[in-house]
């Protein structure tokens, strides 16, 4: 948290004791303080002001109020043809590095990947890589099959133009499919049709979750 938000969680519990029982209650055998205090400033933002809301979102050291990422970091989305920093392709060595938005609207991001899958040239670039925050398969409870809708949408395009990796977070945890061993597919699920059950197949690609690095919230624990 940010030194604004730390002291507003302190000063709240104060005024608050209810909240800070709640705190207790519920961490952290049921979520972690960090994740406690994401929901509730969550929560909190629509009542804020103007002015409340720069003064609980600048970090220490910095004299204007927080910017996202796409204000720090320079995202080449002109280049490939995106109009927007979400997603975005660029080429890196022997790789194709696709970069795509898990949250958003749908239909500008689908008409771009439709276009953007014949442009990769496999003799150029023989590795197709897919970056994306919310992966689509993972072992937890946690954000387990908050990507669903996503999946279902992209996956048949996955293995038909033979991605290689995907890589993910979201999951505050590292894993991966087994690349040699059980590597799964799931184009077959639709949500309604109880065909939930993925199929091996050592034809396809692996996912691999980083999210454990730099969290503030800890690793999941199921």
């Amino acid at each position: 948290m940010t030194d604004g938000r730390q002291d507003h969680a302190l000063a709240v519990e104060r005024v608050a004791p209810e909240l800070a029982d709640l705190r207790i209650e519920l961490c952290p055998i049921h979520m972690s303080e960090g994740c406690f205090w994401m929901i509730y400033f969550v929560l909190m933002d629509p009542r804020l002001t103007k002015e409340d809301a720069e003064i609980l979102s600048t970090l220490q050291g910095e004299t204007k109020p927080f910017k996202s990422y796409s204000h720090r970091y320079p995202t080449p989305n002109m280049a490939s043809g995106s109009t927007v920093p979400y997603w975005f392709s660029i080429k890196r060595a022997s790789a194709y590095i696709i970069i795509r938005a898990s949250y958003g609207k749908y239909t500008p991001q689908y008409k771009w990947l439709e276009a953007e899958f014949p442009k990769v040239n496999r003799s150029e670039t023989p590795w197709l890589i897919f970056i994306m925050h919310t992966q689509w398969y993972n072992s937890y409870n946690y954000h387990n099959m908050e990507g669903e809708t996503m999946r279902v949408m992209y996956e048949l395009w996955f293995v038909k133009y033979k991605v290689d990796l995907v890589f993910g977070g979201h999951v505050h945890a590292y894993e991966q499919t087994d690349y040699v061993q059980n590597r799964i597919l799931n184009i077959a699920y639709n949500m309604v049709n109880d065909l939930c059950t993925p199929i091996p197949d050592q034809s396809v690609l692996v996912y691999i979750t980083i999210g454990d690095g730099g969290n503030q919230e800890g690793l999941p624990t199921k």
